[in-house]
């Protein structure tokens, strides 16, 4: 039922759009990661999703925010909140390779041993270099690489917090952006 709504309503709202990538349009999408997540030498499997809200402030060039939700193998969960920056370089009507730098917070939640919660926080950078596949004038199919960097501290269940700890996230990922504009 949900998927069915969310297809309705990505279909429903995708008309909406009136241009691509020009200044003083809106882009409004989401994605999906399937990553590595490697902390002290010790690599886990990940899916991680992420919306996102940005504004062509130039031709090709927009600004936005971005905040995300992930699983971790191992009962893990992430939370982020960003902001970014993405350059279009478009090719055809059709395709346009981006480059994107990101930054802002993450949190982590994990169940340790005898069930203590902990908690990693800490900055995080990173960025994406991909390819937006449009499939009509107004949205996008995309697919990319990415790099996270976080410099997180850990807080145990009794308040001891640890040094930083540095963690990358890197994989593949596929979303989709709907643009909204100007005529």
């Amino acid at each position: 039922m949900k998927r069915t709504l969310l297809v309705f309503l990505f279909l429903g709202f995708s008309h909406l759009g009136f241009g691509q990538t020009g200044s003083g349009n809106w882009l409004v999408g989401g994605n999906g990661r399937f990553y590595q997540s490697r902390a002290s030498g010790i690599g886990k499997n990940a899916i991680e999703v992420d919306l996102n809200v940005g504004y062509f402030i130039f031709n090709n060039f927009s600004v936005g925010i971005m905040g995300g939700y992930g699983f971790v193998q191992g009962l893990e969960e992430k939370y982020n909140g960003q902001l970014f920056l993405r350059y279009y370089v478009p090719i055809t009507e059709m395709i346009a390779p981006y480059a994107q730098a990101n930054g802002g917070y993450r949190l982590r939640i994990n169940q340790g041993i005898n069930n203590n919660e902990v908690k990693f926080y800490g900055p995080m950078a990173g960025g994406r270099i991909g390819t937006a596949f449009f499939l009509s004038r107004h949205v996008s199919f995309d697919a990319f690489f990415y790099l996270d960097y976080t410099s997180e501290t850990n807080r145990f269940a009794d308040g001891i917090e640890s040094e930083p700890i540095a963690t990358y996230d890197y994989g593949l990922g596929i979303g989709f952006q709907i643009f909204l504009g100007k005529d």
